[in-house]
């Protein structure tokens, strides 16, 4: 199962993936975490260009996990999601 958290920047989505990761017994792919890890930090700009390259390397992550294990579930945090084309880019 796949749990897509969307809101605005400060909205408590991080907070909220935590309290149901631990309820679901569930694994939390932090988007955020994702773009730190890939960007030295001289490179991070934080800008919609890093964003979106984060966001499609955690989708390719749950891709990958979710094939492997079916029955695993993973929650998605760290996208606003405001745009239609952002959660059909996810439901592929």
């Amino acid at each position: 199962m796949l749990v897509l958290l969307t809101g605005l920047p400060g909205s408590g989505k991080s907070h909220l993936a935590r309290a149901l990761a631990s309820a679901l017994h569930a694994d939390v792919l932090d988007r955020d975490a994702v773009r730190d890890a890939i960007f030295p930090a001289r490179d991070l700009d934080y800008s919609a260009e890093q964003n979106e390259l984060a966001s499609q390397v955690t989708y390719q992550v749950a891709e990958y996990i979710l094939r492997r294990d079916p029955v695993r579930t993973l929650i998605l945090d760290g996208r606003p999601f405001s745009k239609r084309i952002q959660v059909e880019k996810v439901v592929r």
